[in-house]
């Protein structure tokens, strides 16, 4: 291998002109400073090459959905769309010779253009362009496979479709899910084999049955006397062109009521199902038909019915088989099918790792902190912020924005739910009218509410909320609705359409039903991946269409109903998708795939007409024919010959064996692989919803404490004032904050005293994000690697405010708890002597005296060690507020925090002892 490497030509790239182009020569006679491949280098890479050859592309898949077998050939419609095909093809084919010139065909190195997989693809598509114009030129109308080559044209697609990211990615997926997809369809494929061999062995040969000539299965009770049954050799000597027919004269039904047979004659034949399992091959495809589900039973009871080979089957006769086709069902369907779902989930969880960077080395811990970290970085509040100091303005502000006016509004929407429940077929005038009134007055609150925010916080704001551009819409629909109900005298069609818009404003009482935000959270998570699987499912059935309708496009329709008619056919493009979106739901697809197999009966005559047919006698016997009158191929076969080639059309199958192929790989990739992945991209979405809810810290708990921000924050600035904090973390239930948890204050002091939360906006505020990352990092920090940790780390840094925080909430609540002790302390030596007075006198007791002023022992112990990291100019604010509060000069108050520094860092054996120290020795003032 290193010599071959060593062979080829060195793929230095250099710069010419502003093109890059690879050393070498390309085609073997163009260096890479020849101005024809610099040329080619330029037009390819250009931006407007890209965007010109992609319109040829959709171009060209146009075309093919216009170009339908119906169409004449000679036709304008028809020379045209042939105009544009070879314009097209011309167009890629210039394309690809410019590509060539420019990388290079197949040896210089990896970037030639031939060593690309999606090259080689389009110079196939081109090829057969190529021919297919070819032959369109020649005129030949005898080449049946020339629509199968027509067909193949649509492949294009699948290389201009990876230009959208989106499909892209689905695509590559595909490519890492095939190997996983492919070892589960050997293990489908072992287990079908082995029930078709069961199959075979049980039922070979017994499932054909003898019908009376264009009618349905002949029962023998009815036909022969008691004890006699119909075989195959019976069935066919009654034949309409050998044997004539066969005159029924006894039967076991007359003898049982004692009646004679009136005679009668009776054409059958013996038919083929098409259903059977004569061998192996055939019962593979039948199983693989009974696996999506669809007339599955309809097999088991014909198979229940099977007598012996070459018998007529008698009803209820082998029921014991019926146990072969439900175990078949539990494994070939239910559990073969599901492994698909199974291997694409595990293959996603892979994959979801890959793309987010994170090492399969990660622990739980730190997979849960990154996670919650991303969540934490897609939190945001609402700003609702008034943008006026109008006193006007901020009345309104107050009345749109309460529990009382939200708690109306949920109201208001559950009772016009209720009111459009109760709408039904033929009510009376003084119903509809009230009901009419109660949509007018509903949408009238609609408006108010609408009209009321937009004067509370301004147009701009406003539109920044999803939600009330939701209500925007609903609300001037609704408007719509009742300006037209009062203004139409006569009923408008979609007027009922706009009545039901109103129905989805329900979905603002999602953020308050748990269960339902969960659920709903879960879907919206698995939107992304699913628009791009449907995407991807669209471009594959885009091309199973153009197939179908270049194979099928003039197969006669049946009259059973449920397989080729007017409603499900390949005739056009519209109808071709439509009948490929019933068949993803498994709906008479097989009934389908029969009716395109067939070969009989399926030529079909054009216009009324007279021929001379030899009758095998040497003589020639007129025929009349009638329009739309249908032939068979063999058994009419001297007719056909003789009618002029314009007044038949074949309608017969290209090849039973194509159809089979056709829709069999059609169920297998966009049914049983396509549509899986929707669901095992839904199940993957509730694993990783699983996953959230197993973390200390969800999305339920984020949300509890957006809620509280905005109790203290009704305008959504992100900002509050830090001693807010307590109250915060008293309405925000744990793990994130106190509520209901006893000693609720104890527990305030020791979260803030715990975490860094940033001071900013060089005051005493702290900001959203900071306290809420630093709250759920108190539950759930870990140490992470530094290239996981940096791409959520930049992602936090933009929902941050700018500039580098230099003191925290833990610094000021570790002053006010010593300002709070010493306070205390002063009181009590204040109250002291006029305590002990009331004491003698009996007025009270020494009990009385209140100590909730006092910090805990903890607190204090905490409070001094971050004291004693205090800068020079925090220093100084904490001998301000002690100059402030006791009356201090200002060397005192800093003399007092050098002295309080020193007493920090002392070693104490009781924090009690340091407090003492601190209230007599240092702070303490006679007064």
């Amino acid at each position: 291998p290193e010599e071959e490497q060593q062979q080829e030509p060195q793929q230095q790239e250099v710069q010419e002109d502003g093109c890059v182009l690879l050393e070498g020569r390309s085609c073997f006679c163009f260096g890479h400073r020849n101005r024809l491949r610099v040329f080619a280098a330029k037009v390819v890479t250009h931006r407007c090459t890209v965007y010109f050859v992609n319109a040829m592309v959709v171009l060209s898949c146009v075309i093919l959905m216009l170009d339908v077998v119906s169409l004449d050939r000679k036709s304008t419609k028809a020379i045209a769309l042939r105009n544009l095909d070879a314009a097209t093809t011309a167009i890629f084919g210039v394309e690809i010779i410019l590509k060539c010139i420019h990388q290079g065909v197949l040896f210089n190195g990896p970037d030639s253009y031939l060593r690309n997989g999606w090259n080689q693809w389009d110079v196939f598509v081109v090829a057969i362009s190529v021919v297919v114009l070819s032959i369109d030129a020649s005129h030949v109308e005898t080449f049946t496979w020339l629509r199968a080559l027509r067909a193949l044209r649509g492949l294009r697609i699948l290389h201009a479709a990876t230009a959208i990211e989106g499909i892209n990615v689905v695509m590559k997926a595909l490519g890492k899910l095939l190997p996983s997809l492919i070892n589960v369809l050997w293990v489908g494929l072992l287990f079908y084999y082995i029930f078709a061999v069961l199959a075979v062995a049980l039922l070979a040969g017994r499932m054909h049955y003898c019908a009376e000539e264009g009618g349905d299965y002949i029962d023998p009770y009815y036909v022969l006397p008691q004890g006699e049954t119909i075989t195959k050799a019976w069935c066919e000597s009654s034949d309409s062109k050998r044997d004539g027919p066969r005159t029924i004269t006894a039967s076991h039904y007359h003898s049982q009521i004692g009646v004679a047979v009136p005679p009668y004659e009776l054409l059958t034949s013996w038919t083929r199902d098409l259903r059977r399992f004569d061998n192996v091959v055939t019962a593979l495809w039948v199983l693989y038909q009974m696996a999506s589900v669809e007339l599955w039973s309809d097999v088991m009871f014909a198979a229940q019915d099977a007598t012996k080979q070459e018998q007529q089957p008698i009803r209820s006769a082998n029921q014991h088989i019926g146990l072969f086709f439900v175990l078949f069902m539990f494994v070939g369907s239910l559990t073969v099918l599901n492994l698909i779902v199974g291997v694409s989930i595990n293959k996603f969880h892979e994959m979801r790792e890959e793309s987010q960077g994170q090492s399969p080395l990660l622990s739980q811990e730190q997979q849960y902190w990154l996670t919650v970290q991303n969540l934490i970085a897609d939190t945001e509040i609402e700003d609702i912020t008034v943008p006026s100091n109008s006193k006007f303005r901020h009345f309104v502000h107050k009345l749109m924005y309460n529990k009382v006016t939200d708690a109306f509004m949920m109201l208001t929407i559950l009772g016009n739910m209720v009111v459009m429940f109760t709408a039904h077929y033929n009510m009376s005038s003084k119903f509809e009218e009230a009901i009419h009134l109660t949509n007018i007055v509903v949408t009238a609150i609609f408006f108010a509410e609408m009209v009321g925010k937009l004067i509370a916080i301004g147009f701009k704001t406003y539109c920044k909320n999803g939600w009330n551009i939701f209500d925007a819409v609903i609300t001037l629909l609704s408007i719509v609705s009742v300006l037209i109900t009062n203004l139409s005298e006569s009923n408008v069609e979609f007027l009922p359409v706009l009545r039901i818009l109103r129905v989805v404003r329900i979905f603002r009482l999602i953020p308050r039903a748990q269960g339902l935000r969960k659920l709903l959270r879960t879907l919206y998570m698995s939107i992304p991946a699913v628009s791009n699987v449907a995407f991807v499912l669209l471009v594959f059935m885009y091309l199973w269409a153009i197939v179908g309708m270049n194979l099928f496009g003039n197969i006669r329709f049946t009259d059973n109903g449920s397989g080729l008619n007017r409603h499900a056919n390949f005739q056009h493009f519209p109808v071709a998708m439509i009948t490929e979106f019933r068949m993803l739901s498994g709906e008479d697809w097989n009934d389908i795939m029969l009716d395109c197999m067939q070969l009989e009966n399926c030529y079909k005559v054009l216009r009324g007409i007279s021929v001379d047919v030899p009758d095998g006698d040497g003589d020639v016997k007129q025929v009349m024919l009638e329009a739309g009158q249908y032939l068979d191929p063999l058994d009419d076969k001297d007719i056909i010959e003789a009618l002029p080639r314009d007044a038949w059309r074949d309608e017969c199958s290209i090849n039973p064996m194509l159809a089979v192929l056709y829709f069999c790989i059609f169920m297998l990739v966009c049914t049983y692989i396509m549509v899986q992945l929707v669901i095992g991209i839904v199940l993957d979405a509730i694993q990783v919803q699983s996953f959230l809810d197993e973390m200390d810290v969800g999305q339920d708990n984020i949300q509890d404490f957006v809620s509280a921000w905005l109790e203290l924050d009704p305008h959504g600035t992100s900002f509050i004032d830090v001693k807010l904090l307590t109250s915060l973390l008293s309405k925000v239930p744990p793990p994130l904050g106190v509520r209901g948890v006893p000693q609720e204050n104890k527990s305030v002091q020791d979260i803030i005293l715990s975490v860094d939360i940033p001071l900013r906006r060089n005051s005493m505020t702290v900001h959203f994000t900071e306290v809420l990352h630093a709250l759920a990092g108190r539950m759930m920090g870990a140490e992470v690697p530094e290239q996981e940790e940096c791409s959520v780390y930049s992602r936090l840094m933009n929902k941050m405010p700018k500039g580098r925080p230099y003191y925290t909430a833990a610094h000021v609540y570790a002053a006010m708890a010593v300002s709070s002790a010493v306070r205390g302390f002063l009181q009590r030596k204040l109250l002291s002597d006029v305590w002990e007075q009331l004491e003698e006198e009996g007025i009270v007791t020494s009990s009385g005296m209140s100590k909730a002023v006092m910090p805990s022992a903890d607190q204090l112990r905490k409070s001094f060690a971050l004291l004693g990291t205090l800068d020079q100019g925090m220093q100084g604010r904490l001998a301000s507020v002690l100059q402030h509060e006791r009356g201090f000069s200002a060397t005192e108050a800093m003399a007092q925090v050098q002295a309080l520094r020193e007493a920090s860092c002392l070693r104490k054996d009781s924090v009690n002892q340091l407090s003492e120290h601190l209230c007599h020795n240092i702070l303490l003032r006679n007064p």
